[in-house]
């Protein structure tokens, strides 16, 4: 498990003074599910949960605890749900917000927990640590050096363990007492290199896993043998389901999703056999019953299917294909395509996405390139590349992607069109397609017009320009375009660009600068108050490194431009503004510029460990989404926590002392001292993570005044996770910030 000292949070939440953000990761991976009367909550990666109502209609993302590891079992009990992720325990109520958490330094990861009596039974690689109802340990119960276990489950007050090395142990009446083992190598049905796993209870059976097939047991004597199509399964009324998805090859079409039934070790299929849906690879990982009729399977790709009827018939709830083709029209709703004409749309900030057109005969044999264009009047469409002629080579909606229609343009049909090298805009009631070309040593651009209708309208040449983005400002399109042709009296590796500007994106465009750039290529542009800012990368040809990227800045008004980054760190592949600040990616975190006018050489680096922002696909107010380098999906939420100065308000003096003791467990104090004419009895306080993000329940705060200038303010933080945390003091128009850090 990645853990993050609290010196450098310390040092994080310093660095990232003045703006302020959260964010999530919303790619995820579903281990299982638990459900109450109201909610059912998904669990899998990135210690979040995906909340649902029982009709699927509202979703909601919650945060378990600030780190980037996966919750590996979540409970029920009395009034909410307990579980662990990698290396922490936690609790939650029955709307799934934590209550309270614990980290531990584990030798391992965790692999399990149960509840039993009023303690807590967490399993890790060799032994099982017992933990009182607030989360303190108080024992440990080891097995042999040799076994590795997997998960347990309470059964006929028995605590089962299994393990990878072909046992399982059965603890009777107490974990304090020596196991029964039952070594399922000696018993010759399997070798000493098999897991024991995948526990489920029903009635008087307990079932699991050995290797591939399936066993139950009543009394831990006798064990029965399952026949199953799939290790994926699920008991339900003493009767054994599994789930098999049948794909012939990664990116094939997966026509069937077979859901078995087993009766007296009879296998039948009953999900309808003509059931097709289209997935680019699905890898499920459990499916489970909210009633004899309902079943939700998750997996990977945020992959959730739900069948109604007891699994003759499967409804896509979410699926989301990873991909940089993505097009925000609102901070709810967006859209994304796939090179098979696939279109999936959320429309609840990226936490679900539903297919809105599966895979069908017309449009089967697009090839990998494409361009997409959505916007927030309904309107969409594809356009496909190399289609064969006659098949339909444009997709489009006119309804917000409720419906979708094919189409096929002839002039379309013998060219390659990709996102990333023709720009695709809507100018009025047209679509401009540009398309960079080339013959022998000729280049050029191709323009393609096209009705609002998706009729073909003309194609127009600009020679020797290639045309790598568009933006709109003022009224007017801003085009970032290679120049193809050699430039003489240059070196023979020199790039030159230029900055086009027109009123109509047709072909005549005027030039606004003109870059001539040794050993670099400018991919990307964002327009911005009067300025373009033009990222790319300069090839070193060093053996230490083999680029930097680089950043310019393009004053459009008088026709100039400097270089202002030369570095390792920044992505700049997008740019926006946030209030007054320039904000950009880089390498593990976002860049911001604060005043690009006075200083525009000074960026900072606000830090996020382990996550380079590649691609800023949308931003809208205060919310921002964004690519990793390793295509990971995050949702940032940007906001200032300085406080606002009442009109009059007079700054007063403020002192204290460190707070005591460091780190804290349950309590923390500190002196302090303040302007004698306030009474500090009125001061407002409040908690803050190492983000800057308020918290909601820290616990008790106290102040206890020795006299009418001085006293202490003493924080129980014991209901707050280990980490660094901020005491904001605010008193007239003065505030004081403690930094404290709170350990376990």
């Amino acid at each position: 498990m990645k853990k993050i000292l609290p010196l450098f949070l310390l040092i994080v939440y310093i660095s990232n003074a003045g703006l302020k953000f959260d964010y999530q990761r919303l790619d995820m991976h579903y281990d299982g599910l638990v459900f109450n009367n109201n909610y059912i909550f998904f669990y899998g990666a990135n210690n979040s949960i995906a909340r649902t109502d029982l009709n699927n209609e509202n979703w909601e993302l919650i945060k378990i605890i600030n780190e980037e590891t996966d919750i590996i079992k979540i409970r029920n009990e009395d009034s909410g749900f307990y579980g662990i992720s990698e290396q922490s325990v936690f609790r939650l109520n029955s709307e799934g917000k934590p209550l309270n958490t614990k980290s531990f330094e584990a030798v391992s990861e965790f692999k399990d927990v149960i509840k039993l009596d009023n303690n807590f039974l967490i399993l890790n690689e060799n032994s099982i640590d017992i933990l009182d109802n607030d989360f303190e340990k108080i024992n440990s119960v080891f097995f042999n050096e040799n076994i590795v276990t997997t998960k347990m489950e309470l059964f006929n007050d028995n605590l089962i363990v299994g393990t990878t090395n072909g046992s399982l142990y059965s603890f009777v009446n107490g974990i304090d007492n020596q196991p029964e083992i039952f070594d399922f190598v000696e018993k010759g049905l399997i070798d000493s290199s098999s897991n024991v796993s995948n526990f489920k209870i029903n009635n008087n059976y307990l079932f699991f896993s050995l290797n591939n097939k399936i066993y139950k047991t009543t009394d831990m004597s006798s064990f029965e043998e399952i026949i199953s199509h799939s290790n994926n399964y699920n008991v339900i009324k003493d009767t054994l389901f599994c789930l098999k998805f049948d794909q012939k090859n990664i990116g094939a079409v997966n026509d069937q999703i077979k859901f078995y039934r087993n009766i007296d070790n009879n296998i039948e299929q009953i999900s309808n056999p003509n059931l097709k849906r289209y997935f680019d690879l699905i890898i499920s990982t459990g499916f489970e019953f909210i009633t004899p009729d309902i079943i939700f399977a998750f997996g990977f790709d945020n992959l959730i299917l739900k069948s109604s009827d007891g699994g003759i018939n499967w409804n896509v709830v979410s699926y989301y294909k990873p991909g940089l083709d993505i097009h925000w029209v609102n901070n709810q709703t967006a859209y994304n395509s796939n090179i098979s004409g696939v279109v999936y749309k959320t429309t609840n900030g990226g936490i679900t996405w539903k297919s809105q057109k599966k895979m069908d005969f017309d449009i089967k044999n697009w090839a990998f390139d494409y361009c997409s264009y959505f916007d927030d009047s309904g309107k969409g469409v594809l356009f496909g590349s190399l289609t064969q002629k006659g098949y339909p080579n444009v997709l489009y909606t006119n309804d917000s992607g409720n419906t979708f229609d094919t189409t096929y343009i002839e002039e379309l049909g013998h060219y390659s069109f990709s996102s990333y090298e023709a720009p695709l805009i809507k100018h009025g009631s047209d679509y401009k397609l540009f398309y960079a070309g080339n013959y022998n040593n000729w280049s050029y651009t191709l323009l393609f017009t096209i009705s609002d209708d998706f009729k073909y309208a003309k194609k127009e040449r600009i020679d020797s320009l290639h045309f790598w983005v568009i933006k709109k400002y003022n009224n007017h399109y801003y085009a970032l375009v290679r120049d193809m042709r050699h430039d003489d009296g240059q070196e023979p590796d020199t790039c030159v660009y230029h900055i086009l500007k027109s009123i109509d994106p047709g072909i005549n465009w005027d030039t606004v600068v003109t870059m001539r750039t040794l050993d670099t290529i400018i991919h990307y542009m964002d327009v911005i108050d009067g300025y373009a800012y033009l990222g790319g990368i300069y090839w070193t040809g060093r053996e230490d490194t083999s680029s930097y990227h680089v950043l310019y800045l393009v004053n459009i008004d008088n026709r100039s431009h400097k270089l202002l980054k030369f570095d390792n760190m920044g992505a700049y592949n997008s740019f926006f503004k946030y209030r007054n600040d320039i904000v950009t990616g880089a390498k593990n975190g976002i860049m911001i510029c604060s005043d690009i006018k006075k200083d525009p050489w000074n960026w900072d680096l606000k830090s996020i460990p382990g996550q380079t922002i590649w691609f800023i696909k949308g931003f809208f107010d205060n919310t921002m989404y964004a690519y990793t380098l390793d295509r990971h999906f995050l949702k940032f939420t940007f906001h200032e926590d300085t406080p606002v100065e009442e009109s009059g308000a007079e700054v007063i003096k403020m002192f204290n002392y460190p707070p005591y003791p460091q780190p804290a467990n349950n309590h923390v104090s500190t002196e302090i001292y303040w302007d004698s004419r306030y009474d500090m009895q009125n001061a407002t306080i409040t908690v803050h993570d190492y983000t800057g993000k308020t918290i909601r329940k820290p616990g008790e705060i106290s102040v206890n005044k020795m006299n009418v200038y001085h006293g202490e303010i003493i924080w129980d933080c014991s209901s707050v996770s280990s980490g660094v945390y901020f005491i904001n003091i605010r008193l007239g128009g003065t505030t004081r910030t403690v930094p404290v850090v709170v350990g376990r």
